[in-house]
C-alpha cells in the first residue's frame, strides 16, 4: 500500500522535549543519542539539533561534518537564536526546499534552551507541514 505519513506539531515537541529530558538526566552524554539515526530521536526527515547559543554546532546529523563549527554565517541560525534569546522555547518558521525539490516550502522549528555548566544549548527539530488539501 501507499502510506502517507505526515510529521505533526506535537510529534515535534515530544521528541525535542524528551532530547531535553535526556540531557537532564545524561548531560553531554545524550548527545551521542541523537546522532545515531535508528534511535528515537530521528524520524524520517527530523531529527534533533543541537547547537550553543553561540553559534557553535554541537549536534548535526543531517551535517555531520559542521558539528564544532561556527554556524553564524547561515542566516536561520542568527534567527532562531534571536528568537529564544532569554526565552526557554519558541518555534520558528522558514522557508527551504524539501529533499529532491528546488521551490522552497514552509519549514517549522521548534527550539528548546537548557543549561550546562556554563554553556547554553539550544536544541530543536524541524519539519516540513502538510499542506491542506485546499492549497494543493
Amino acid at each position: 500500500g501507499v502510506y502517507n505519513v505526515r510529521t505533526e506539531k506535537q510529534f515535534i515537541i515530544e521528541m525535542v522535549d524528551d532530547a531535553i529530558e535526556l540531557i537532564k538526566s545524561r548531560g553531554s552524554a545524550a548527545f551521542a543519542k541523537f546522532r545515531d539515526d535508528s534511535s528515537p530521536f530521528a524520524f524520517r526527515d527530523s531529527y534533533i539539533f543541537v547547537f550553543k547559543d553561540d553559534g557553535t554546532a554541537i549536534v548535526d546529523p543531517a551535517f555531520p561534518s559542521l558539528e564544532g563549527r561556527s554556524l553564524l554565517e547561515y542566516e536561520i541560525i542568527r534567527y532562531m537564536i534571536e528568537r529564544i534569546k532569554d526565552k526557554d522555547m519558541a518555534w520558528v518558521s522558514y522557508l527551504r526546499p524539501k529533499p529532491g525539490d528546488v521551490k522552497p516550502s514552509k519549514k517549522l522549528a521548534y527550539l528548546r534552551s537548557i543549561k550546562l555548566g556554563d554553556n547554553r544549548y539550544i536544541v530543536g527539530a524541524d519539519f516540513f507541514p502538510a499542506s491542506p488539501i485546499w492549497m494543493k
